[in-house]
């Protein structure tokens, strides 16, 4: 986690072109392996043609934010 101007931001890297929604794809897969829930719970909520993105995560927001923590 690093702090951002509106909270803390997690920093995700991943090599696919950002053609198509691959590179979208990819983060939302990798948040959610980060955080032990099915990529079908992980969706760009904003962002989608940015570098910077919000990703939305489903679940119970306890056990996400204890997670996303341990990070």
């Amino acid at each position: 986690m690093q702090p951002g101007a509106d909270g803390a931001r997690l920093h995700i890297a991943v090599s696919e072109a950002a053609e198509h929604g691959s590179a979208n794809r990819a983060a939302c897969v990798l948040l959610a392996r980060a955080l032990g829930v099915a990529p079908t719970l992980v969706s760009v909520r904003s962002g989608a043609a940015s570098r910077l993105k919000q990703l939305q995560v489903d679940g119970e927001p306890a056990v996400l934010s204890a997670r996303l923590q341990a990070l």
